[in-house]
């Protein structure tokens, strides 16, 4: 089972450089996975309307609960917008 290591509520790095510096207050553990994320402009060319319709589709049709689909779509929305 992977552990998710505790991490400040915004950590924004820039370069290699940075993510250097940053890391010499917080130790890798050798059972850590390191994930980087860039989410700026990513994917812009995707119909956000439609392609929540299908997602809404594909949880209805997999047996998904009502709340965890409304959560879920929750989730899409504050995504798709921050994008």
């Amino acid at each position: 089972m992977t552990q998710l290591a505790l991490l400040p509520h915004s950590l924004i790095i820039k370069n290699t450089h940075d993510l250097l510096k940053n890391q010499v207050d917080f130790p890798i553990l050798p059972h850590y996975n390191l994930a980087s994320l860039d989410v700026t402009n990513l994917y812009s060319n995707i119909p956000v309307k439609e392609t929540k319709n299908i997602f809404a589709n594909i949880m209805e049709h997999n047996i998904v609960t009502p709340q965890t689909q409304q959560e879920l779509l929750k989730w899409f929305d504050t995504i798709s917008e921050q994008n």
